[in-house]
């Protein structure tokens, strides 16, 4: 199977998890609405993980999934996965323990930090009411404590 057959199959595959991954019978809470729903927490994610890949010390945490196309695309669906699920979507979160996988990267708070602020920058591109913003932001800051290796 040549390179790009593989790349679109693994695309393919990517958006079919996400896809599995939401029960659409659970009634979403509004954070997940205010966001502009799955589509739109797909476009923060992508926009994301770029500012994160732009960035030579937060992408040195990452560079075993970022050298890596399927790698990069698994860790994409899970984010999102996470995103919808924290933001109390209909989606329910399929990875790994978050502190087990973070915790051998150790990370720094001030690392944790520097990617809550590309996250916030990436928000504030795509939604206009910073309150939803702050919100989302509040929730993803509980994680620190299974990200950051003090």
């Amino acid at each position: 199977m040549n390179f790009k057959i593989k790349i679109i199959v693994a695309i393919l595959s990517g958006v079919m998890i996400v896809s599995s991954s939401c029960n659409t019978n659970q009634a979403p809470d509004n954070l997940f609405q205010e966001l502009g729903g799955l589509d739109t927490l797909e476009l923060v994610v992508d926009t994301w993980i770029d500012s994160l890949q732009s960035d030579v010390l937060i992408s040195s945490y990452f560079s075993n999934v970022f050298n890596d196309s399927i790698a990069t695309l698994n860790f994409r669906n899970h984010v999102v996965e996470q995103f919808c699920s924290l933001s109390g979507g209909p989606c329910v979160y399929k990875g790994r323990d978050m502190q087990l996988v973070h915790h051998p990267l150790h990370i720094q708070p001030e690392d944790f930090e520097k990617s809550v602020n590309y996250l916030r920058n990436v928000l504030n591109m795509y939604i206009a009411d910073e309150s939803i913003v702050l919100n989302f932001i509040v929730r993803v800051q509980l994680l620190e404590p299974a990200i950051v290796n003090l």
